[in-house]
């Protein structure tokens, strides 16, 4: 199937064990992801208890065990980011007490906008 996208937004693809492994073994997951920006200030996020945030969207492909944060390039106030490199923070809980993180970075390159 086809994941659900923003008009100009960002896929980030965490890869996990297919979900249907996980779901035999009962362990449900629970990402979340932040991105900040150049000085620490957190731009995005979507905690593990939402599957859509202001910003981000979360959904994943139960085939495969890919995670999708779609990010749509927006800081907090609603304004497209610039072109650069963001840090994040992707954190992965399950129901058994297992707990991954894993620190990022996206580069973004946007396109030139004419005036």
């Amino acid at each position: 199937g086809s994941i659900p996208r923003f008009e100009n937004g960002i896929v980030i693809e965490i890869k996990t064990n297919p979900l249907s492994l996980l779901a035999l073994k009962k362990i449900i997951l629970k990402p979340s992801i932040q991105l900040f920006d150049a000085v620490g200030n957190r731009i995005a996020y979507i905690s593990e208890n939402e599957s859509i945030g202001k910003d981000i969207i979360l959904t994943s492909d139960p085939n495969t065990g890919v995670i999708y944060f779609i990010w749509n390039a927006r800081n907090k106030y609603s304004r497209i980011i610039g072109s650069g490199t963001y840090p994040g923070l992707v954190k992965i809980a399950d129901n058994t007490g297992g707990r991954f993180t894993k620190k990022i970075m996206i580069g973004v390159k946007l396109p030139k906008i004419e005036q």
